[in-house]
């Protein structure tokens, strides 16, 4: 106020009045600008425009009954300030508005309110309300009929619905999925299900450059696998030549190809291979005096053919070792011999030494055993006597009282099957009636018949004979 009382007097009335006189006058301008910047700092009560008061308003920042005492400051009723409120705040744009009005969060009436906050004509209501539900895309259509889900005709109608024609829709859904891959493609041109024609189709909608559809039908016939040329070779139906070519069709080099020969094939069994190197077999010896079948059936058995020789060298089977004992003891075979052949067996080497000495020491007991028991059936067949066969057991070599042994069980053997005979005669008699109990105990006591067992005998004779039918002799 001290600027006013130096230049203008007291009152701000009068400051005023000469500020609003001198304002035409440029120099003075500063002076008049700051009277009316002081006047209002002392009363700062000029009004916001009614626009920017509802601005604040809608921006929550003031309240309403402050935008309406604004309004009311610069010439507007509470009403009119209301309005222009109203068209002051706005709504979510129309994308929002669809959201949620989709998912429920806002009312028909919420969406139709925000049309109008979007200045939109109520002519167009109808036209965007039918917006609501959000069609299949003609890509989308396209798919759906060509899994089945839509047919034709519902494609066609909401592709038209989003401006794309009958045609165009339907050449969407050719292009739509993709065909059976190259691989099935081959595999079914292969079994005849499909001709080349169909195979350059799968092609071109596999999106596979076409320039390419000839070559591709080369690849129609199946190459065997490395491993399956691996195994020709081993069974000699293809030499190694082969066997690398084949490999390269499945991209492998020879020296792979090597190795996988090496992988494959079986040995012998370790007893074969210990078997053959005892028969003067060779390991990955020569194979040319193999036998063809032999050789053959090696191959196809997927013997490796370093192990060749060693089966070649087993191919013979030789006797058992009672056999072996027989023909050595019978001197048809030396020891050596026999020797021999237990190793070619698998015998231990000492085992084998020792067994086949054995039995070359019994080749003379087993000869002399043979000759007396030649010398007792003839003696038993009554074509010598009792004498002469002492004399010629004895030349043989038996002492005096084990030859007598020998003459002495064999006549016993002739009394008991003598016996048993003469009591079958017995028992055939009685049960024809011909004898009387007591004779038949007589005749058992004389044939030397213990006297216990004689009443038995009997006893046992009369219940066979009553079984059967017959009568016991008094």
């Amino acid at each position: 106020m001290a600027i006013f009382s130096k230049f203008f007097g007291r009152t701000v009335s009068e400051a005023a009045g000469v500020a609003a006189g001198l304002a035409v006058a440029a120099p003075l301008r500063p002076v008049v600008q700051l009277v009316e910047n002081e006047t209002w700092a002392v009363h700062p009560d000029r009004p916001v425009n009614v626009t920017e008061a509802a601005a604040i308003v809608a921006e929550d920042v003031e309240k309403d009954a402050w935008g309406v005492q604004q309004a009311s400051w610069t010439g507007f009723d509470e009403p009119t300030f209301r309005a222009i409120l109203g068209e002051v705040l706005n709504a979510p744009g129309l994308g929002e508005l669809y959201e949620m009005w989709r998912r429920d969060l806002i009312s028909d009436a919420d969406f139709t309110h925000g049309l109008r906050k979007a200045k939109i004509e109520t002519r167009w209501d109808a036209g965007l309300e039918g917006l609501h539900d959000v069609l299949l895309s003609s890509e989308e259509l396209a798919a759906a009929q060509q899994q089945g889900f839509v047919d034709e005709s519902r494609a066609n109608a909401e592709g038209a619905l989003q401006g794309v024609t009958e045609e165009r829709q339907q050449i969407r859904f050719e292009m739509s999925g993709l065909p059976p891959g190259i691989v099935e493609g081959l595999q079914m041109l292969r079994r005849g299900i499909i001709d080349e024609a169909t195979f350059a189709q799968i092609v071109r909608e596999g999106h596979t450059k076409t320039k390419y559809t000839d070559d591709l039908l080369q690849l129609r016939e199946v190459v065997l696998n490395a491993n399956d040329y691996v195994a020709n070779a081993i069974r000699g139906w293809s030499g190694r030549d082969a066997m690398v070519a084949g490999g390269a069709l499945t991209g492998h080099t020879p020296e792979q190809m090597d190795l996988l020969f090496q992988n494959h094939g079986r040995p012998l069994s370790w007893h074969q291979v210990f078997i053959g190197l005892r028969r003067g077999g060779i390991y990955d010896g020569p194979i040319g005096d193999i036998d063809p079948a032999f050789l053959k059936g090696l191959r196809e058995s997927d013997i490796r053919p370093e192990w060749y020789n060693l089966a070649w060298a087993q191919r013979y089977t030789y006797p058992a070792a009672f056999v072996l004992r027989t023909l050595v003891q019978s001197g048809d075979l030396t020891a050596a011999e026999g020797e021999q052949i237990l190793l070619y067996e698998g015998w231990e080497p000492g085992l084998a030494k020792t067994v086949s000495a054995k039995w070359a020491q019994g080749t003379s007991a087993a000869a002399k055993e043979a000759t007396a028991a030649d010398i007792l059936a003839r003696y038993d067949g009554e074509k010598i006597t009792q004498a002469e066969a002492l004399a010629e057991l004895e030349a043989l070599g038996y002492p005096a009282e084990q030859a007598q042994r020998k003459l002495d069980v064999l006549d016993a053997r002739r009394v008991v099957a003598a016996k048993g005979s003469a009591i079958g005669d017995l028992h055939t008699v009685y049960k024809k009636g011909g004898m009387s109990n007591a004779a038949v105990e007589t005749a058992l006591a004389s044939l030397g018949v213990a006297e216990w067992a004689r009443p038995l005998i009997v006893a046992a004779w009369e219940t066979f004979l009553t079984a059967e039918g017959g009568t016991p002799p008094a």
